[in-house]
């Protein structure tokens, strides 16, 4: 890759100047050779357009796009060494003994040797320490020569003087290149030419222009400041160059030098130390390295002998710990007089003359662990840790407290008063000022619960929370002797104990944080404040001289008033940045105009609000994974098969997405609907099943707490099954065409067939019905005449045996004739016999009116609604006319004469109202 360029021009020329040693260090994040499966040892590193970074390990070429690292080997395990890319994004490798390019097939990565295209053969290639990209072509330097690549064919260059290519890299639009023992030479398009001021520097790794006639040269074992054609070695700047400078990079003013003994330092454009940054006082993996890639955002990969460090200088965020002395989480601070006093969970520090020295802290003696607020009254200092309260005189720190282990939280003056209110974990305590001493003075009787916060309402009032058993209302005593009231805002509110979290004190007055929004206190009564409803507050904060904020994840909210209503100011750059605050100890101290201390587990951090945050990546979809079939498919396939529509989605930000706290929200829609984002749970994909056929986008968008990060939209299309396709489609149109045809012969046919066979059974079924019609007429005519005939029959039987026992009964009248008394008895038998005949031919009449009414569709009764009082002579003969029975049969049956049956059908006609164009056996008939 390209070892200098040109930077930004120096405003003054170089002149002797001090320094004093900048400990603050900047959010670092390292990679150990387990983190990365690789080798220890890497050669360089290089961060493309899209946040993906490249380093060479000694075991092949890493590539890690933020969500996983992947390896790509070199022929015969060979290693690569150094990485550039030309202006189309495409890396090319210089190895050992390989000159290459990294090639993307299908999503795959994979590496194209180009040994084959150097001219003349296969020349000794030896270890390729630099390439360059210029004016095109690609530039390998070796120790055996110098490759030039121009995209067919690569030309070798043999160093003249005999010693090795031990440098190339770009300066004022040139190739500089550097032959050990021989000099420099810049490239041209008609040679070379030799850079002709009489330099006698036998080896750098960059050079900057600070005016028109001066650069400075920085040599591997020397910084030189050049005017004209002397070069002059500086001094002041050898405190660097005796570590070897192994690499260096210009941006933005900034100087980024890497040795190979003592990390990485950092100087501005006055050469001024701005950082150190080593294994001894950073997270840096090792004081060895061998080069260092940048991104457009100033954020450096540093490739070492142990390992990989990314050093985030695109965030204007800088860390005190270690390299400053500091010990512990931080919990509170304090500045006085350009003294920073800060409160670690190990003790208190002080670091004098904060603005212009050394940052380093010294440790308080006497102070115990968990400095957990600092605060200061009418210039004097104090403090309070878990156990006792201090006040800081001369350097020392005295201790107020009486009571062990009482701890405090939090120390408030009583306004217009000389006395100190200290919160404790039992209670809060007074202390007074005697004889110009502090000393404890009493605890407030009638209240022992913790004061964690407390403030005093404009009434006079003492507000205080606990954040475990309430918020109460307190009235003192004048004396501060006391509570003379306690009023539980738990109990007024019917809420639990533990409701109420902290309490915050502002220009508008004072708010209490809850679990279930805010609450504000006005005229000496607590109230739910509905403006900011849409805002969480499980905590309520106010940096010291500054805005109010909340806490989300450990993460401060910093917020500001629009009117009486708060909101998120989404362009503070502590709303933007991942920090991690000690939880429920969150502390922000604005320590000069925009410039922020923050507390955090690792100790302290600087924020410079008025510098805007620069995040350096691509929202990318990398890949695709068939659930189904369990293989991975390209990114770059926009049309899918059917069977291809359970899918998971792999997605990424960038190589310093663990330092943005990325976070992504997904949404998959046919094409041109609106999104329907939904925060994805997992990391780095999104699984999606049973989809179906049409043209859709996934769409992603990555997002940084409140800072958009990008989105990214992938078009694809899932294609219809087979039998659903286009061809499918024709063969399926052309077939049914030929369906409707062959269907409607048939049904010509079918009709055909249909009409002849509606016509014969339409012949058979009127047959059939006639049939029916003549056995029904039959049937009822045979049911009437077996009616008849058993009710002849029956009637016949009976009389028959009538006569038979009348005979028998005159029999024995005639043969008791001379005997009177049996003569009577069996004219007596007879008469009751007679009865019972006629009594049975009564029934008999009856039941066949029943069954004649039933099988004559209830003839009887008609008749007799025709004539109630109908003589049952007259009823029998309509009976026989309605049997069919003729004249002569029915004269018979009643034993009439012709002209006897004629003019009892007369009379009865006129009596029933028949028509007189229908005879009286017609109407009977029709009834």
């Amino acid at each position: 890759m390209k070892r200098f360029t040109l930077a930004f021009p120096l405003l003054v020329l170089l002149i002797l100047w001090n320094f004093h040693l900048q400990a603050l260090t900047p959010r670092i994040h390292s990679y150990a050779a387990k983190d990365y499966d690789g080798h220890q040892s890497n050669y360089d590193a290089a961060f493309d357009k899209k946040g993906n970074l490249y380093v060479a390990n000694a075991y092949g070429l890493l590539i890690y796009n933020g969500a996983k690292w992947t390896k790509v080997p070199l022929p015969n395990g060979k290693s690569p060494i150094s990485l550039t890319f030309n202006e189309d994004g495409k890396l090319f490798i210089g190895g050992d003994h390989e000159l290459g390019y990294l090639e993307v097939t299908n999503g795959k990565y994979q590496y194209v040797s180009i040994n084959h295209l150097i001219e003349g053969g296969a020349p000794k290639i030896g270890w390729v320490n630099y390439c360059s990209f210029h004016n095109g072509k690609i530039y390998f330097a070796s120790e055996y020569g110098l490759f030039i690549y121009d995209g067919t064919k690569v030309k070798v260059v043999k160093p003249e003087g005999g010693g090795t290519h031990a440098f190339i890299g770009t300066f004022e639009e040139k190739l500089f290149v550097i032959e050990e023992g021989k000099g420099v030479y810049t490239i041209k398009e008609e040679g070379f030419e030799w850079f002709k001021n009489g330099i006698k520097i036998p080896e750098f790794r960059g050079i900057e222009s600070i005016s028109l006639n001066q650069h400075v040269i920085y040599g591997r074992e020397g910084i030189y400041k050049l005017i004209g054609k002397e070069a002059k070695l500086v001094n002041e700047l050898n405190f660097i160059a005796k570590h070897t400078i192994s690499d260096v990079i210009f941006h933005q003013g900034y100087k980024y030098i890497a040795t190979e003994q003592s990390g990485l330092f950092v100087l501005d454009k006055e050469l001024k130390l701005v950082h150190h940054l080593n294994a001894d006082n950073s997270a840096l993996t090792d004081n060895y390295i061998y080069q260092i890639g940048i991104n457009k955002t100033g954020d450096l990969c540093v490739a070492t002998n142990n390992g990989l460090s990314i050093i985030n200088f695109g965030v204007p965020l800088l860390n005190l710990g270690k390299s400053n002395n500091l010990s512990g989480a931080g919990y509170s601070s304090l500045l006085h007089k350009d003294t920073l006093f800060v409160g670690t969970s190990q003790g208190l520090f002080y670091c004098p003359k904060w603005s212009s020295g050394a940052k380093k802290f010294t440790k308080l003696p006497g102070t115990k662990a968990f400095i957990y607020c600092l605060y200061e009254h009418e210039g004097e200092i104090f403090a309070g840790d878990q156990s006792d309260v201090y006040q800081i005189r001369k350097g020392e720190a005295h201790k107020l407290s009486v009571k062990p282990w009482h701890g405090a939280w939090n120390i408030k003056a009583v306004p217009d008063k000389n006395i100190l209110l200290v919160g404790t974990y039992y209670g809060i305590d007074v202390y007074r000022k005697s004889n110009g001493q502090w000393k404890f003075s009493n605890a407030l009787e009638g209240y022992n619960e913790a004061g964690r916060t407390f403030e005093f309402d404009e009434d006079g009032y003492l507000w205080s929370c606990s954040g475990l058993t309430g918020l109460f209302k307190l009235q003192l005593s004048d004396n501060f002797e006391g509570v003379l009231k306690s009023t539980s805002m738990n109990t007024q509110f019917n809420v639990r104990p533990d409701y109420f979290i902290e309490l915050c004190k502002s220009s508008y007055g004072i708010y209490a944080s809850s679990y279930n929004g805010l609450y504000f206190v006005k005229d000496g009564k607590l109230f739910k404040d509905t403006l900011n409803q849409n805002l969480k507050f499980e905590r309520i904060r106010k940096i010291r001289n500054g805005n109010l904020y909340t806490i989300e994840n450990k993460n401060p909210i910093i917020l500001s008033y629009q009117g009486h209503q708060l909101v998120i100011d989404s362009t503070h750059v502590l709303n933007n940045i991942n920090l991690q605050l000690v939880g429920s100890n969150e502390m922000i101290h604005e320590i000069a105009p925009n410039q922020f201390l923050i507390g955090t587990s690792e100790g302290f951090a600087i924020v410079n609000n008025q510098e805007s945050i620069s995040f350096f990546g691509e929202i990318k979809v990398t890949s695709l994974f068939d659930l189904e079939a369990d293989s991975t498919i390209a990114a770059e396939k926009t049309e899918l098969s059917y069977q291809e529509n359970n899918l998971k989605f792999f997605y990424c930000f960038g190589a310093l997405e663990d330092l943005y706290d990325v976070e992504y929200f997904t949404s998959l829609n046919l094409a041109g609907e609106s999104p329907n984002w939904k925060k994805s749970e997992s990391t780095h994909f999104k699984e999606v099943t049973n989809i179906g056929e049409g043209e859709y986008e996934f769409k992603i968008k990555a997002v940084n707490r409140n800072s958009d990060l990008g989105e990214f939209t992938y078009s694809f299309s899932i294609l219809p099954p087979w039998y659903r396709s286009g061809v499918a489609k024709t063969i399926y149109a052309f077939a049914f065409l030929v369906l409707i045809y062959a269907l409607y012969r048939l049904w010509i046919l079918r009709m055909a067939m249909i009409r002849r066979k509606l016509e014969a059974e339409k012949k058979k079924e009127i047959l059939l019905k006639e049939n029916e019609y003549k056995a029904e007429l039959l049937k009822k005519e045979i049911r009437e005449k077996e009616t008849e005939i058993s009710y002849l029959a029956l009637n016949y039987s009976q009389k028959i045996e009538l006569l038979k026992h009348v005979s028998g009964k005159l029999s024995n009248l005639l043969r008791n004739l001379n005997n009177p008394k049996v003569l009577m008895t069996e004219i007596k038998s007879l008469r009751f016999s007679l009865q019972d005949f006629q009594k049975d031919e009564e029934q008999k009449w009856t039941e066949f009116q029943i069954h004649f009414n039933s099988e004559h569709n209830d003839f009887v009764s008609k008749i007799k609604d025709l004539d109630p009082k109908i003589k049952e002579s007259n009823l029998l003969m309509c009976t026989y006319v309605r049997m069919g029975k003729t004249n002569k049969e029915i004269c018979d049956l009643l034993n009439l004469s012709i002209n006897a049956l004629d003019k009892r059908k007369s009379r009865l006609k006129e009596k029933f109202g028949a028509p007189e164009e229908k005879t009286f056996n017609e109407f009977i008939r029709e009834l």
